[in-house]
């Protein structure tokens, strides 16, 4: 069975639509999520996502192309996608409903890709609460996180975060890995760079 990653990508916190970052356009974005699903689908491991707006349509045409176009079964052990209820007509609210399945998915997680993290609200754009809260039961979770910061957004914040706690022994990892998470953020790096990052970090981790 191929082994067990998930994916965090903007927005799973809200329906509002996706928005980019100001150093990477719409098309180049997609373009960059759906290579890497596809590639590391391609290496067996299992994809586990919620389906964000945009990206989420990313991520399974960059599985399907590398699986099911290629003639292998596109099955739930290559990849899981949990679409996030719109409504809550039960007893339960639909921030209760979202925060329970966001854990279900992590807790089958072994390592979790957080990507952009941006969201309009009111018409402005903010960072994903959501995201935040999935990096959170990430961690609850023993899911070790991979934070791409120079998606911007949360994934921003959230490798500030990954480093500082890599550095205080609060995340343990090896030195190589944390150097690696550190490129993740830094200016020069391209998204064909980060996408060569993960799919080191996790032949690693």
């Amino acid at each position: 069975m191929p082994s067990r990653l998930a994916t965090a990508a903007a927005p799973s916190s809200s329906p509002a639509r996706r928005t980019t970052i100001r150093r990477f356009g719409e098309a180049e974005s997609q373009r960059f999520v759906f290579n890497l699903a596809g590639a590391i689908s391609k290496k067996d491991y299992r994809i586990l996502s919620g389906f964000g707006l945009g990206v989420g349509s990313a991520v399974i045409a960059g599985v399907i192309e590398v699986t099911a176009m290629g003639g292998r079964a596109l099955d739930e052990d290559r990849l899981l996608v949990r679409p996030f209820p719109q409504v809550a007509p039960g007893m339960t609210d639909l921030a209760q409903l979202w925060s329970r399945y966001r854990d279900d998915i992590l807790q089958r997680a072994g390592v979790a890709i957080f990507l952009f993290g941006n969201k309009l609200s009111g018409g402005a754009v903010v960072h994903s609460n959501g995201m935040r809260e999935e990096f959170n039961l990430a961690l609850a979770n023993n899911v070790f996180p991979i934070p791409v910061g120079i998606t911007g957004g949360m994934a921003r914040e959230l490798w500030t975060e990954a480093l500082s706690l890599i550095d205080s022994g609060r995340l343990v990892a090896p030195s190589n890995v944390r150097a690696l998470i550190a490129e993740l953020g830094a200016g020069e790096t391209t998204l064909p760079r980060a996408h060569n990052i993960i799919l080191e970090l996790l032949g690693i981790l």
